[in-house]
């Protein structure tokens, strides 16, 4: 993925909600990280072009730098599947279910390749929003999210608080 976030610290105190002329009106930013990523981030590379050192950022644009950027960082709630002894951190790109996921162990890596007829063929990559890229149809993304990410981070519903919370606490402590 190449993209270019501001590194900041600033962390926001409440959820952004989309307003009535919205495309999602009333939804939340942190909502629609779950479903449908692309709009999150074509917002932010909207905001990007527009802001790109010209002027200082608007508030939209800090929400969707800090959103993009902790996106990257969440840490996953669920054990290794393989090892049942460390957290989820990577899964099996041709096949993203919990049962194909795996830590950074290579031997769970190893584990989850060798459930394949071709294990030198799969490709592992990390448990992000960024991974999302890797797939090219909103409906691929969309079974990743509701396969993998909802088990992996165990967020029941994709409510505003629900995924708030998540947001706000990205390394589960």
């Amino acid at each position: 993925m190449n993209r270019q976030l501001n590194l900041s610290v600033w962390v926001p105190d409440q959820p952004w909600l989309l307003g009535p002329t919205a495309k999602y009106p009333g939804k939340s930013l942190e909502q629609l990280m779950f479903q449908n990523y692309s709009y999150v981030y074509h917002l932010w590379w909207i905001r990007h072009r527009q802001y790109s050192g010209k002027r200082p950022q608007d508030n939209l644009h800090r929400h969707l730098d800090w959103l993009l950027q902790t996106g990257e960082r969440i840490v996953a709630r669920q054990q290794c599947p393989q090892c049942h002894k460390r957290l989820v951190a990577k899964y099996a790109i041709n096949a993203p279910y919990s049962s194909h996921s795996c830590c950074q162990s290579g031997a769970c890596q190893t584990k989850v390749k060798n459930h394949f007829n071709y294990p030198e063929s799969i490709g592992l990559i990390s448990l992000t929003f960024g991974s999302l890229w890797q797939f090219t149809a909103q409906r691929q993304r969309q079974g990743v999210i509701n396969n993998l990410f909802k088990w992996a981070w165990q967020i029941d519903r994709f409510t505003t608080e629900n995924c708030w919370q998540l947001f706000i606490n990205p390394n589960n402590e």
